[in-house]
Parts: structure tokens; C-alpha cells; sequence
């Protein structure tokens, strides 16, 4: 979202150089995926969308208003104005005031049972738990989430983040003997 925040700041049409340390974005636009993508419907392929539609969107109709350059820059690696965009980042996340991203679906108008449809595809969500045995990356995770059978998209809702220290809440099984 900082690319796209940036840019849509300018007044003008401008000439622009961004220098990031996501080597997603420069090789979506550099290597030409961003265009690929919009040219067929937004998708990786045939069958599969892409993550996050709305922001790629958003970027592809800015550069088609500035002319933008993308460098990659390898991030932690004491470039200053990336170590600088960093701890702004972590900062911001931290704090109370977010941009809003306005194509993020909140709890209340997200997929909330089994049987919702996918946005994508409408094919009936499944509820699918972690395994319980994997390890734990990071400070919180997902106990479960949901997934599209057909299109393979996951949805993740707040309602099943636990931190390291909660103990999972297994699902209860009706046992009829």
C-alpha cells in the first residue's frame, strides 16, 4: 500500500522512481505480470485470481498515469531510506491511525460459516483446521481458517487468531455410538 499511497499523492503526471525490498512488486510491474494479469481478468492462470485484486488494480491505473521506475533494494541491509521506510512501517502498524484498506474485508461482511461462498468463484467454503503439530511461526497464528474447494482461496477471520500462549480450541466432534 506505500507504493500506492505515494502515488496517489501526486498532482501531476510525474516521474518516479520507487525503491523497494519486495521483489514481488518490482517483478509484477518490471517483469510485466501486473499487465499479464490485467490483460486476463486478473488471474494467475486459468483457473486461479490473484491475492489481493483491488491494490494490484489500484497500482496498475497509477502507472498508467506516471511514469514509474522500480528498483529492488535488499531490505535490512543498511540502505538508509529503506531501514527509514521500515521503522515507519513498523511504527504505523503499531499505532492507531492505519490508512484503510478499503477492499480488506472486515469480520462483520467476511465469510463467517461454512457453506458462505467464495467472492471469487462462489463455490461453498469449507472450514479447515491447522495441523496441530506444525510449528508455530510468529508471535500469533490461525487455529483455523476457511477454504475454497474450487479456486483454492483462503480466508483467514479474526475469530480463529490465537496467540502462542492460548491453548487450540479442537473442534467438538458429535461422537454418536
Amino acid at each position: 500500500m506505500g507504493v500506492i499511497y505515494g502515488l496517489e499523492q501526486l498532482k501531476y503526471p510525474s516521474d518516479v522512481a520507487v525503491f523497494t525490498d519486495s521483489k514481488y512488486v518490482v517483478n509484477a510491474v518490471n517483469l510485466g505480470w501486473l499487465k499479464k494479469w490485467s490483460e486476463h481478468g486478473w488471474k494467475k492462470d486459468k483457473t486461479h485470481k490473484i491475492a489481493n485484486e483491488d491494490l494490484w488494480k489500484k497500482l496498475f491505473s497509477l502507472l498508467e498515469k506516471h511514469d514509474v521506475t522500480f528498483e529492488w533494494v535488499k531490505g535490512h541491509n543498511g540502505h538508509p531510506e529503506n531501514e527509514r521506510c521500515d521503522f515507519l512501517a513498523v511504527e504505523a502498524a503499531k499505532g492507531r491511525e492505519k490508512i484503510e484498506d478499503e477492499g480488506y474485508l472486515p469480520d462483520d461482511d467476511s465469510i463467517i460459516k461454512v457453506g458462505d461462498t467464495c467472492y471469487d468463484c462462489n463455490a461453498s467454503l469449507q472450514k479447515v483446521y491447522r495441523d496441530p503439530y506444525k510449528k508455530i511461526k510468529g508471535e500469533s497464528y490461525f487455529e483455523w481458517y476457511y477454504k475454497c474447494p474450487q479456486c483454492g482461496k483462503i480466508f483467514y477471520v479474526e475469530e480463529a487468531r490465537r496467540t502462542k500462549d492460548q491453548s487450540p480450541q479442537l473442534p467438538m466432534l458429535d461422537l454418536d455410538f
